[in-house]
């Protein structure tokens, strides 16, 4: 729509900088599904958190509603997003394969997919390598910020 329709910008392949103009486009693609995601969880985690008897009792003690939102609404809400922004980190690494290949960008995704087509296993095994630590590197910070979040997540 906005190269064909409305003419907004030209066809964006190739890579000049990561503050091109032809860097809107893909970086709008991979990121517009996942956000979209962890908006509408967090929508449905306060309001379900908002209607929760911890939340009543600090109305009861006179907290004011700023505090009562960040205080208890938002921490106990982050839960289920988080472990959402974790997963997401994996789908964005393997959505980089197809938008760097559609928009002609070399990258990581350009490096694992040619590696694919082309029957390069070394390569293959270390960009596969390099994926499996970096997710499990975001799930190792995930589990992190569960503590941080709510005490009662230590192992004891």
């Amino acid at each position: 729509i906005l190269v064909l329709d409305l003419r907004l910008m030209k066809t964006p392949s190739g890579w000049d900088g990561l503050f091109s103009s032809k860097t809107l486009l893909p970086i709008f693609l991979l990121t517009a599904l996942g956000l979209l995601v962890v908006v509408r969880q967090t929508r449905e985690a306060v309001i379900s958190a908002r209607n929760s008897d911890y939340v009543r009792t600090a109305r009861a003690k006179g907290l004011r509603e700023r505090t009562i939102l960040w205080r208890h609404v938002l921490k106990n809400a982050l839960s289920p997003v988080l472990t959402t922004i974790g997963l997401l980190s994996s789908w964005l690494l393997t959505g980089s394969i197809f938008i760097e290949s559609i928009f002609s960008i070399p990258g990581f995704g350009i490096l694992y997919y040619g590696s694919l087509k082309s029957r390069d296993y070394p390569v293959l095994i270390g960009t596969t390598l390099v994926v499996t630590l970096i997710v499990m590197l975001t799930n190792l910070i995930v589990d992190v910020c569960y503590v941080l979040l709510d005490p009662r997540a230590r192992v004891k």
